[in-house]
This record gives structure tokens, sequence and C-alpha cells, in this order.
């Protein structure tokens, strides 16, 4: 008899930098719960669209009997950059699970930032880079993200939480992710204590030349996983960066805040009235 494909239940959006990492640990070591140890990024057309569905769901292939199967993928909830994503995966899981962390916007632009300078992949300095590419401040529109999704989805299906309620009060947090899930509220992870993927913390890397990241992206196609293709595609470099010297200018500070105002005003519906919208509005 053929195995059953599986196929996730449940998603984690992002966004970028919002604590995801963490989250997907903690869930990651629930007795009830699966989630493959990397990122997929299949709903995204520029990232592993392209594999097709059974290689997606190879990914969850060892899943068991899990209550609760899920994975994280940042890309998903970064429009404009990446298009069409919530309506991909609304025909491929209708009735999935959506878990949506919200950071308090130049907190998470900054921390992108670095992420990108550490990787490589970013030398302008902070005020320039964010004024220059628009992804940094859409990705941080979270409102504008969950329209997106609400075209496809029912309010019922999303959760919504931000990283500073994920840190400063993680047992309440993760107690309401795993009653959004249908998981045993019971169980508490080992690690609770710790965070995970902080951008502090990470060494300077530099990334592979392009002939050999091409060739790392084909391999996916032959069973490699990304996790593996992601770790092979970066080096690490004895640059020195001093994190706390890299802040944004009081007048960009003051610029992005009034960009942002509407979007953090609209995402009171889905935090409710207690929600301070992190001294922007």
């Amino acid at each position: 008899m053929s195995r059953r494909p599986v196929l996730p239940n449940f998603l984690v959006i992002g966004a970028a930098k919002s604590g995801t990492t963490s989250l997907a640990h903690y869930l990651r070591s629930h007795p009830q719960a699966y989630m493959p140890r990397f990122e997929p990024h299949y709903f995204t057309a520029e990232r592993r669209w392209r594999l097709g569905r059974a290689w997606y769901e190879n990914q969850f292939r060892e899943a068991g009997s899990a209550v609760a199967v899920g994975e994280k993928s940042a890309s998903y909830s970064r429009h404009p950059l990446y298009q069409g994503v919530p309506g991909r995966i609304a025909a491929l899981l209708p009735d999935v699970r959506i878990v949506y962390l919200v950071r308090h916007p130049l907190h998470r632009m900054r921390s992108e930032y670095l992420h990108r300078l550490l990787n490589g992949k970013e030398a302008r300095p902070l005020d320039e880079a964010v004024q220059a590419d628009p992804s940094y401040l859409d990705t941080s529109r979270y409102a504008l993200q969950i329209d997106r999704y609400l075209e496809h989805f029912t309010s019922e299906q999303l959760l919504v939480l931000t990283a500073e309620q994920l840190l400063h009060a993680r047992r309440a947090s993760l107690d309401r992710v795993q009653e959004f899930l249908g998981l045993d509220r019971s169980w508490q992870p080992p690690e609770l204590d710790r965070e995970y993927n902080s951008t502090a913390r990470k060494q300077a890397r530099r990334p592979v030349p392009r002939p050999i990241k091409r060739l790392l992206d084909a391999s996916l196609h032959l069973g490699v996983s990304p996790r593996t293709a992601e770790r092979l595609s970066y080096r690490s470099v004895a640059t020195k960066v001093d994190q706390s010297r890299i802040v944004f200018s009081d007048v960009v500070r003051a610029g992005l805040e009034k960009e942002l105002g509407d979007d953090v005003r609209r995402l009171r519906r889905y935090l409710g009235s207690e929600f301070d919208g992190w001294g922007i509005v």
C-alpha cells in the first residue's frame, strides 16, 4: 500500500526577524507537532515553487501521526516583493491555520539590515539601504500583509502575535499558539527560556560564488535538503561589525514612523485595543 501524502495544516508565515525561528524550535519539540528543520519557501514562486507538489509533500514524510504538521517560511509575508503567495497556499491548503509574528517595525527593519550585512548581501549604510530598497519597509507593513491573506482565508484561520509578547510572556504566548493548533497545552518546551537565530550573536558570512550557488539550488532536485543547500551557500569570514553603532538617524526614523502610521493603526483590529502601537501611533 502506498503511503498517503502528508501536507501541512499550519504555517508560520513570518515576519522575517520577528522571533519565528524561536517559535518553530518550541513547536518542533512538542511531541504532537512536526516541522522540517528548514524553511521550504515552497509557495514563493521565485524560490522553490518550481520543484512541484511531490517535492513539497516529501518534506513532511516523517510527520507520522502528528496532530499539527507545519512549516515556517518568512518569504510568505513579503508582498509585493513576492506576489501571489496567499493564493497558491489557498489552492493547496484551503483549511490551513496561519501564525503571523510581528515586531516593532523599525526594530525588525534594522535586524533584517544587520542580517543582510552579516551575510554579505548589503553594503550601504542603514539609512540609505532602507530608503533605497522598499522591501525593508513593505515587510514591516503588517496590516498590508494580513490583507493579502484575508482575501483567501477567514480571520479564524489567522493568529497574530507580537515578537514582544513572545519575548516577555513566552509561556502565555506559546499557550495561545498551541491552543490555536490543537496541541496539548500542558506540555512545555525544555528550552523555553532560550532564543534562537539572534542577529546580535551571528558571525559575518559571505555568499559562495554564483556558479556554486546555482549548483546547490539544482541539487534540490536530487534530494539534497534545503537546509544543507542553505548552509553550504555561505562561508564564514573574519569581518567584525559593531552593531551598536548601526542606528537610524532621527530624520529617517521619523520619516519611517510617519510612513507606517496608518498600517500600525489598522493592525489594532488583529491585536486588540490593548496593543500600544509600539509608540508609533
